[in-house]
Parts: C-alpha cells; sequence; structure tokens
C-alpha cells in the first residue's frame, strides 16, 4: 500500500463560536480511517486546548489587525498506520506555551498553582508537540500516530 495524504485547511477567526467546525472537521477526517473513538478524542481535545488559550489569550484588547488563526490538518496513511499532524497559527503575540514546567500532579488539586493542566493533557495525548515562532506567526504542531485494523 502507497503513502495516502489528505489536508485540509481553515483560516479562521480566533473565536470560540468557531470551534465545532473545528471539531467536526478532525472527526470527519480521521472517522475513516477506523481510528478508536478515544484516539479521535484525544486529537480533538488537543487542538479545542490549543484553540480555546489562541481565542483567549493570543491577541491583546488593543490589537488592531485581524485576529485570526490558521489551521491545518495533515492525515497521512501508510502500511497499516495512519498519522494526523496539525499546525495551529496565530499572529498574536509570540508566546511559547510549552515553555512552562508542567504541573505537579502529586499535589492535591487546591496546593498546584493555577492553569497549566490543559497543556500538561495535550502533551500526553499526542506523540509530539513542538511550538515555533516562524514568518511573525506562533506555530503549534501536534502530532499523533495510530494502527490501522487491516
Amino acid at each position: 500500500m502507497g503513502k495516502n495524504v489528505q489536508e485540509e485547511k481553515l483560516k479562521i477567526p480566533a473565536s470560540l463560536t468557531e470551534l465545532d467546525a473545528i471539531l467536526d472537521t478532525t472527526e470527519q477526517m480521521m472517522e475513516p480511517t477506523g481510528a478508536s473513538m478515544r484516539t479521535v478524542k484525544a486529537v480533538q481535545l488537543s487542538i479545542e486546548e490549543i484553540f480555546v488559550n489562541i481565542c483567549s489569550y493570543a491577541y491583546p484588547e488593543d490589537y488592531a489587525g485581524e485576529k485570526d488563526c490558521e489551521i491545518i490538518w495533515q492525515l497521512s496513511q501508510q502500511e497499516g498506520s495512519a498519522k494526523m499532524s496539525v499546525w495551529l497559527k496565530d499572529r498574536g503575540t509570540p508566546f511559547d506555551p510549552l515553555d512552562r514546567e508542567d504541573p505537579d500532579t502529586t499535589l492535591a488539586i487546591k496546593d498546584r498553582g493555577e492553569g497549566g493542566m490543559g497543556l500538561f493533557m495535550v502533551k500526553q495525548y499526542m506523540d509530539r508537540v513542538s511550538y515555533e515562532y516562524k514568518d511573525s506567526q506562533n506555530v503549534v504542531f501536534i502530532e499523533k500516530e495510530w494502527q490501522l485494523d487491516i
């Protein structure tokens, strides 16, 4: 079996009203591969966490430009496995969400610092997570691989 690659792109306002379209696109791309619901939900939750952070924190209130986000999904299938790669890009304030220590999950919730659990979960769910600031954009990359039932 040769390599099969499918790509989707969305450039949308950085608004929570766009979340359903993002999650639907993810599911529609992954479902035909036979990915388990657990795998689909892990990818969706990871994308949701990053997108909500972009909507909430990327653009300062006085930002004069277009508050948008570009999402690129790339699904590749080959020899019994599939891989979903996703890039989330915004032109907001440069910020590396991975540049903070993971929360200490041995502490009681009330004893932990505020925030950080969402990105910690993304790192647990995904096989690869990275950040770069390139071409005046924040770019968060996530990737998940799974075996296909053949």
